[in-house]
């Protein structure tokens, strides 16, 4: 009985019910694609990141703490022979991270 008065009204109002189950299709699939692009983007962004910054790892000095600015000047050293190696063959280059002041003027 509930049924059929629910059918009754659907079926009654043609052009409001197709809109709204339109409207509601609509939105629910933009939705969902907006979800996956934006976790796309979110997913190539890391990656980027990662290829850019830290391509296939870093070495970094044994005293070397980028957290800590106090230690930066006793974290040099000549690279070892086997990252020195690597630089030779192009396949790896050195940083090196130093204290520095900029003043204006």
């Amino acid at each position: 009985m509930l049924f059929k008065i629910a059918l009754k009204n659907l079926l009654g109002a043609r052009l409001r019910t197709f809109l709204n189950v339109l409207v509601t299709a609509f939105s629910f699939f933009l939705i969902l694609f907006m979800s996956a692009m934006y976790d796309g983007m979110l997913q190539h962004a890391k990656q980027v990141t990662m290829d850019t910054e830290i391509a296939g790892g870093a070495y970094w000095h044994p005293e070397y703490d980028p957290l800590d600015p106090l230690t930066f000047e006793d974290a040099h050293s000549v690279p070892p022979a086997a990252v020195q190696a690597l630089v030779d063959e192009k396949k790896a280059f050195p940083v090196l991270v130093s204290q520095a002041s900029i003043y204006p003027g």
